[in-house]
């Protein structure tokens, strides 16, 4: 983007202080409950709703989707769900299509 033009090099370097990788989510699976309880409490309160878990089969489906989107796609899946959602937990039917076919 630097020798681009399309990035300021002094901005670039005010910027960078910290180099950071973060793997995807799909190679941190493990990190996907914790992920998803923290997006059910900030929709929870966000959105007004009473969805305050999830069934075992959909968090089997979220474990099993690899989330080329990483964790935004993840946040996104999570308040569509909790939008669709009828019952107090988030289930199978509530989830993105893409992700709840796996399953089926």
């Amino acid at each position: 983007m630097i020798s681009e033009g399309s990035f300021r090099q002094d901005l670039y370097y005010r910027l960078k202080v910290v180099d950071l990788h973060l793997p995807p989510l799909r190679e941190r699976k493990t990190d996907i409950p914790e992920l998803v309880g923290f997006f059910i409490r900030q929709y929870k309160v966000k959105l007004g709703v009473n969805v305050d878990d999830i069934t075992p089969r959909a968090m089997q489906a979220l474990m099993a989707y690899d989330w080329p989107g990483n964790i935004r796609e993840l946040s996104h899946a999570i308040e569509r769900a909790m939008l669709f959602c009828e019952g107090r937990a988030i289930d199978l039917p509530d989830l993105p299509a893409d992700i709840s076919r796996l399953n089926n």
